[in-house]
């Protein structure tokens, strides 16, 4: 398997712009396996809460975002559906419904 994953080959239910860059992050091991969309595409692509994968780590390692109870740090996890994003700074609650995929 590779580690690597080309915009243009990723999945179409990832909510991405297939033409700008090369690359992107490759969901990682998790619940919801090729279904889910990794937790930093919600937060840099999707919601615009950061602009880079640095300001998404930083984030992550401050504790304040929560999938379904639990703390995450990993950025490549998956986030599938029906589950629960919180940020505890933000006092926001988000439940994730894919529209296509």
């Amino acid at each position: 398997m590779t580690r690597h994953q080309k915009r243009l080959s990723a999945p179409n239910a990832w909510p991405i712009e297939r033409k700008t860059q090369t690359f992107t992050v490759k969901a990682g091991a998790g619940p919801h396996g090729e279904s889910g969309v990794p937790l930093i595409i919600l937060l840099r692509d999707v919601l615009g809460y950061v602009d880079t994968t640095k300001e998404a780590r930083y984030a992550l390692n401050q504790g304040t975002v929560l999938i379904n109870g639990t703390a995450v740090s990993d950025e490549q996890r998956p986030v599938g559906l029906f589950d629960i994003l919180v940020f505890t700074e933000r006092e926001e609650h988000y439940r994730v419904f894919p529209e296509a995929g």
